[in-house]
C-alpha cells in the first residue's frame, strides 16, 4: 500500500510524464487494485480517473481479446519475479477505435 508521501512523490512525477502512470497492485487471492493513477490515463482510456481507480476491470475490459491472455501472463510473470513490466498491447474503446498501448 503506498504512502500520503509515496503518492505525493509519484503525483508529481507524473506531471512531467505524457503518458499513462499507475500503481496496480495484484493479490494472492486474485483480487487486484490501482493505488494510483494519473490524469494522463483518463485521456489514453476515455474513462475518468475515479471510474479507473476504483475499478481495474474497466481496463482489463478495453484490452483487445487477441492481446488479453498474453498481457494478463505478463503482468502474472511480473509480479512472479519482481521484474519490469514490458508489454505491447491493443486497447479498444467504447467507441470501437483500438489505440496500440506500449509499457517498455
Amino acid at each position: 500500500m503506498l504512502s500520503s508521501d509515496e503518492k505525493r512523490q509519484l503525483n508529481q512525477f507524473s506531471e512531467n510524464v505524457l503518458g499513462a502512470v499507475f500503481y496496480y497492485t495484484t493479490f494472492r487471492d486474485g483480487s487486484e487494485k490501482i493505488e494510483f493513477i494519473n490524469t494522463h490515463c483518463a485521456e489514453i482510456w476515455g474513462i475518468e480517473i475515479s471510474e479507473l481507480a476504483g475499478s481495474p476491470q474497466l481496463i482489463w475490459a478495453m484490452v483487445h481479446k487477441d492481446d488479453i491472455n498474453a498481457v494478463r501472463a505478463s503482468v502474472q510473470t511480473a509480479a512472479e519475479t519482481l521484474s519490469c513490466w514490458e508489454q505491447r498491447w491493443r486497447s479498444v474503446g467504447d467507441n470501437g477505435k483500438t489505440k496500440w498501448l506500449c509499457q517498455p
